[in-house]
């Protein structure tokens, strides 16, 4: 009987194996969706992943690895809110330009936490691989591991919060592969960090709350390079006042910040009403919804242009199950942000906001393209008349100002997307424009049996016939930080041996920035109140030390403490620093 039902099933989806050119496609015909051809495959395909609902995507490329030499890196990270699922990072290393030839690969296993983000910076020659997390009933964390070898090396943790309810995390890093930035939701705000690669080790800024942000949710973040300065453009929304934010602030500014504060620069204020939360559908076929008579809670995506001549943004999100919103900004055209419909028709296409439609995800495509485009993927059970299933995960090319279509007068569709798409919000894309030459994507995927695998594809990130005319307005921006990441190494440098105490002041708990070495390495940690007395004291490898100067100084009362660290045979350090309450 099984054997019969993978054969029906097989011969039903065969008709997606038509050929296209890139991650969507189309045929002029209404609502009709084309399987375009890119390479995929499957990883990891066993265990099953689970019903997934959120996933994060990064890649790029050039990465030198040991013993490989020039890789081309793709993460991909993937949890579920039920904390009870398989959950993980996958990490592959891949032939620049050929993601057939698979050099090696593996996954990072998880359990009960959840937006399991992904990045990776190279650190003085050593590629670095970030995953920011919450662990459930502990707080916000950051794991970094070393690809020195080939294979990733678990080195620390740095704590960022310790927050026992459960809020969104989110994480963005910069190509060249210097800078990081992490946003997450704490009791006062949003609160956000910096990472610089600034020699042997990554260099973090204090954790700063972005003023103004009091009773804000649901934070996302993405770096933009102009001629401005290197920026963080940041999204959340206000469930009492019923307004998504978008702000920026300037990396190098949260770098230098000494105290717990940065004022962002408030670029747009969406009015988009106050919600309830609204479950999604419990399996991979739900039934076309109405418009529910309350909003459901927007869950905002943001993306950048990377390196540009302005400072654009466009994030997505919805208000009820049906429609996919755009919020824009193309300082090319307008001083102001527009919203875009991108399912009731208004770009031109047939309107299929009477169907399902949620959790979409934006990217920039403009890595050797003469058009700028915005492109935007998210789940629907609309029809597709040539199969007669479910689209599942379509998408749709824009211009730069959301005025138009690029890529077809109708909608696009993810490349063998099956008919068995799971319907949460998976589907991520590496925001990495200017990066890896292709456009990578993943979600998971229903097999006949019922498990869920996690799908990577490898679409070319410019597609010729999505390229109209030239447009004018494709301006660029040189990346060279170099003098910036100079003078910060001479104002905020590390001590001698590496290590540093941070934040400092800290208004809650403290933690050790050290060098990357020196994480393996034993380590004793005394530490001591202003009068010699001794309040703490850690014996172990130095991956470990921040957990325990996370649980101990949050018991701290005010005042000011000497953390006396030896490294046998390495460093010896007498670090002060001051807690204000």
């Amino acid at each position: 009987m099984k054997k019969q039902l993978l054969r029906k099933l097989m011969l039903r989806a065969s008709g997606f194996a038509l050929a296209a050119t890139c991650l969507f496609s189309f045929t002029v015909s209404a609502q009709t969706f084309n399987p375009p051809v890119a390479y995929e495959d499957t990883y990891p395909a066993s265990p099953s992943i689970g019903l997934t609902d959120h996933t994060s995507a990064y890649s790029n490329t050039m990465v030198n690895v040991n013993p490989y030499g020039p890789c081309d890196l793709v993460l991909a990270g993937w949890d579920h809110s039920s904390l009870a699922q398989p959950e993980g990072v996958s990490w592959r290393l891949l032939q620049p330009g050929n993601p057939s030839v698979i050099f090696a690969q593996g996954v990072i296993p998880y359990k009960k936490v959840r937006d399991l983000e992904v990045g990776w910076l190279d650190v003085a020659g050593d590629p670095e691989i970030l995953v920011a997390y919450y662990r459930n009933g502990v707080g916000h964390m950051l794991d970094v591991y070393s690809l020195a070898s080939g294979t990733p090396a678990f080195l620390y943790t740095k704590v960022l919060s310790t927050m026992t309810s459960y809020t969104r995390i989110s994480m963005d890093c910069h190509i060249p592969p210097y800078a990081v930035g992490i946003a997450w939701q704490d009791v006062g705000g949003i609160n956000v960090v910096c990472g610089l690669n600034s020699g042997p080790g990554i260099n973090f800024s204090n954790i700063l709350t972005l003023t103004g942000t009091s009773g804000e949710t649901g934070p996302d973040l993405a770096f933009v390079h102009t001629s401005t300065g290197l920026m963080l453009q940041t999204v959340y929304y206000n469930p009492t006042t019923g307004n998504i934010t978008e702000s920026m602030f300037d990396f190098w500014t949260a770098m230098g910040t000494p105290g717990f504060t940065i004022t962002p620069t408030v670029n747009d204020v969406n009015l988009v009403g106050v919600c309830q939360p609204v479950n999604p559908p419990a399996d991979a076929q739900p039934a076309a919804a109405a418009p529910p008579a309350i909003k459901q809670c927007p869950y905002m995506n943001i993306d950048g242009p990377g390196h540009y001549g302005v400072d654009n943004w466009a994030y997505t999100y919805t208000i009820d199950p049906n429609n996919i919103y755009v919020r824009l900004m193309d300082l090319n055209t307008s001083p102001f942000a527009t919203t875009v419909n991108v399912t009731n028709g208004s770009l031109g296409n047939k309107p299929i906001n009477m169907n399902t439609n949620l959790y979409p995800f934006p990217f920039y495509n403009r890595i050797s393209c003469p058009n700028d485009g915005i492109v935007v993927a998210w789940y629907t059970n609309t029809m597709d008349p040539m199969t007669g299933a479910q689209a599942g995960y379509i998408g749709m090319n824009m211009n730069i100002n959301g005025t138009a279509l690029i890529s077809a007068p109708d909608y696009l569709t993810v490349a063998n997307n099956p008919t068995w798409a799971s319907p949460t919000p998976v589907l991520s894309l590496s925001k990495q424009d200017d990066g890896l030459q292709y456009m990578y994507t993943v979600f998971p995927e229903r097999d006949p049996f019922g498990n869920f695998q996690l799908e990577n594809k490898y679409p070319a990130q410019c597609v010729n016939s999505w390229k109209p005319a030239a447009n004018s307005n494709n301006e660029t921006f040189t990346c060279n930080d170099a003098d910036k990441i100079a003078d910060y190494n001479k104002t905020h440098h590390l001590s001698r041996s590496g290590i540093s105490v941070y934040p400092n002041p800290t208004n809650s708990t403290f933690a050790l920035n050290m060098y990357t070495v020196n994480q393996q390495s034993d380590m004793t940690i005394v530490v001591t109140d202003i009068l010699g007395v001794t309040v703490g004291k850690y014996t172990g490898k130095g991956m470990n030390a921040n957990l325990y100067l996370a649980d101990l100084s949050k018991g701290l009362s005010a005042g000011t403490y000497l953390l006396n660290v030896n490294i046998p045979g390495q460093a010896k350090e007498t670090l002060k620093v001051t807690k204000l309450q």
